[in-house]
């Protein structure tokens, strides 16, 4: 339980948030029974980031949404074991020179599993996969793919390949 209270500079009134105070933990009351408040709650807008180099994601990443513009670069993620509830997106959002390539952080780490559909046909990813490539000749603007993981294997699913082969997993190690 705790309580935030929020004041107004400009008039000296006091907005009081009482958390877990009506005998119920999860119970978020506004003002009091004698008063009301008005409260109005926007939306969250998920991170994006533009991928301009190749690099290894971090946990600290997950919940960004990638996009993909005129170069594919190798991109790494974060050791599997390290990674519960981490969520990346990744989106095609321009035609680029050279294939996006998806790596384990370690290519021993065969832990990639899910399927793709991929021109009307799924693609499986199997737990020998430790390699995600979109294909640079394949590619279309609004391709994407995800990822989570539970802490020992990552997902991976995706929609909107239009061209076969324009997504793959693959062992590299």
């Amino acid at each position: 339980t705790g309580v935030i209270d929020i004041a107004d500079p400009a008039s000296s009134a006091v907005s009081t948030i009482n958390i877990g105070t009506n005998a119920q933990a999860n119970v978020i009351t506004i003002g009091t029974a004698t008063t009301t408040a008005a409260v109005t709650v926007y939306g969250q807008r998920e991170p994006v980031e533009t991928v301009v180099s190749s690099h290894t994601l971090t946990t600290s990443d997950s919940g960004k949404t990638f996009y993909i513009l005129t170069t594919g670069y190798n991109v790494t993620l974060p050791a599997v074991s390290t990674a519960a509830g981490v969520v990346y997106k990744f989106v095609t959002a321009n035609d680029f020179a050279t294939n996006f390539v998806i790596l384990t952080g370690n290519t021993s780490e065969n832990k990639i599993e899910g399927s793709l559909l991929v021109a009307g046909a799924l693609v499986t990813c199997t737990a020998a996969s430790d390699t995600i490539t979109i294909s640079a000749t394949n590619d279309y603007i609004g391709d994407y793919l995800e990822l989570r993981s539970n802490g020992s294997t990552w997902f991976i699913n995706g929609n909107q390949f239009r061209t076969a082969s324009a997504a793959t997993c693959t062992q590299a190690g």
